[in-house]
Parts: structure tokens; C-alpha cells; sequence
């Protein structure tokens, strides 16, 4: 069943929710993340509008939404991740650097939403799907973690499963960069072939 709930997500009206469907919308599978925190709340914003996302705030959190209304892909796991990744790795330089340290917890989950893109976006949530993110972010304890629809869709994760509450997560501990890892393997093995024919030279 439909939560009626919509929220706009244009800056201007970015905390309001009108208790209405969105009927002209088109049904999409997207990637929500969620931030519990108390501090740092412009540069997370920042963060999450650099990777095209839309976000709004909702009681103490911090939502984006990735689709492909405003990524313009369909694929926006990894958006939504490397978005978790760069907020948590900012978050944790702040905690080093800093004597007051900002509690926080990230989480990241995939579903249905009902949008609409007019003069700003509009979304109606379908069951849990930001419900679950929010939980997520709520056992996160100073970490980043994802669903497991998020990490079955990703095989470039570097994850360590974790039970809180009776919530199975992932905490997510790096991405491994396909393109970088392979440009640095091709280019191992042409040294190698380059060092081999300066020994046997012709």
C-alpha cells in the first residue's frame, strides 16, 4: 500500500510534505540514502546535490534520492554509494581533526518510488522503501551501511555483514575501482613484457 506522502524535494520547499498521491508520475526503482546526524548538514546537502541527487530532510534525517530523473541512469547503486562514501569519509576526518566529534549513521537502500517531474520533483514512497534506509542509518554506529539488495547489485564492495536489532546490513569498508584496478594491472604486465625484452635484447 501506498504511503501518501509527497515531499518536494525543489530547495525552496525542501521540508514540506503534502498528504496527496502523485497520479501522473511514472513508477522507478531508486536508491535512497539516509544520514542520521546533527552536524555538518550543508556540506552532506552539498555532497548529495554534486552526485545529482535530490534530497529533503524528514524529523532528524537527512534523505537523497537517486533516480534517474535527475542522474539520468537507471543504475544509481554506485551513485548512491560513492555518495555514502565521500559523506562518511567526511564525516570521519571531521572526528579526527576535531575535539567535538559528530555522531552520525548512513544507510542506503534500493525501492519503488512514484515520481513526478514538473517544475520540481515530487515522489510518493511505496511500502518501506525509505522506511528500511532510515532504519539503516538509526543502527549505524559511526558507519556506512547498506542493505543487501545494495550489495547483491554491487560486486565491487567491500563489505563486512553485521546483525543490529534484527537488521542484517553491510557495512561498507571500500569500493574497489574496476577501471583503475584493470589500468594498473594492464599496465604491471607491459612493464613486465618491456623489462623481460631488455633482458633478452635481440
Amino acid at each position: 500500500m501506498w504511503q501518501k506522502n509527497i515531499f518536494d524535494l525543489t530547495e525552496s520547499k525542501i521540508k514540506e510534505a503534502e498528504p496527496s498521491l502523485v497520479l501522473t508520475g511514472r513508477k522507478e526503482n531508486v536508491s535512497i540514502i539516509a544520514i542520521k546526524t546533527d552536524g555538518k548538514l550543508n556540506e552532506i546537502r552539498e555532497i548529495i546535490k554534486k552526485n545529482r541527487g535530490a534530497y529533503y530532510s524528514s524529523e532528524s534525517y537527512l534523505l537523497g534520492i537517486f533516480s534517474s530523473l535527475t542522474t539520468k541512469t537507471f543504475s544509481n547503486e554506485i551513485i548512491a554509494v560513492r555518495t555514502g562514501q565521500e559523506i562518511s569519509t567526511m564525516l570521519g576526518k571531521n572526528n579526527k581533526k576535531m575535539k567535538e566529534k559528530i555522531n552520525y549513521g548512513i544507510g542506503i537502500n534500493n525501492g519503488e518510488l512514484i515520481l513526478s517531474k514538473e517544475e520540481k520533483i515530487k515522489f510518493t514512497a511505496i511500502g518501506n522503501t525509505i522506511s528500511l534506509a532510515r532504519k539503516i542509518a538509526e543502527i549505524a554506529d559511526n558507519e556506512f551501511l547498506v542493505r543487501e539488495n545494495i550489495r547483491n547489485k554491487l560486486a565491487n564492495l567491500k563489505v563486512e555483514k553485521t546483525e543490529k536489532r534484527g537488521i542484517t546490513a553491510f557495512k561498507v569498508k571500500g569500493i574497489v575501482e574496476r577501471e583503475k584496478h584493470e589500468k594498473f594491472i594492464q599496465g604491471f604486465l607491459k612493464r613486465q613484457i618491456n623489462n623481460k625484452q631488455n633482458e633478452y635484447p635481440k
